[in-house]
């Protein structure tokens, strides 16, 4: 059954406004009031609601900011990329950050020397990382 919650909104004055026939209405106060709605589940176009759906296990590869090491990890050395990569796999994990690689990767709005530094690191990090993995 899904999960009833209450919404209270509060009190507030409406902007006076003119009507198109030309009548002046009053700023006025709107009461506050409360009122209850079914949950459905976590804001935007999602089928991972709160309640769970057909994804709710699925999970979202780049979930933290600045995991690959912040804006322009593209543009750093190998060396200063690899290092980033390192303590992206210690914390998270070599299966949660090759997704991360993964995903920007195949964003088609990438240019392509960004995409052939991104592959090489999922190159890098395959031949690093992946031992006994299939």
């Amino acid at each position: 059954m899904a999960k009833r919650l209450l919404i209270r909104r509060k009190g507030y004055w409406r902007k006076a406004y003119t009507t198109k026939k030309g009548t002046r209405v009053k700023r006025r106060w709107i009461k506050p009031t409360s009122y209850y709605i079914k949950n459905q589940g976590n804001p935007g176009r999602t089928s991972r609601g709160a309640e769970g759906g057909p994804n709710k296990n699925k999970k979202p590869w780049i979930q933290r900011k600045g995991k690959l090491g912040g804006p322009g990890y593209t543009r750093k050395s190998a060396a200063t990329r690899h290092a980033l990569l390192r303590r992206s796999v210690k914390k998270y994990g070599y299966e949660s950050t090759m997704g991360s690689v993964s995903v920007l990767t195949e964003n088609a709005t990438i240019r392509p020397s960004t995409r052939k530094t991104l592959e090489s690191d999922e190159r890098w990090l395959r031949k690093t990382y992946r031992k006994g993995r299939k």
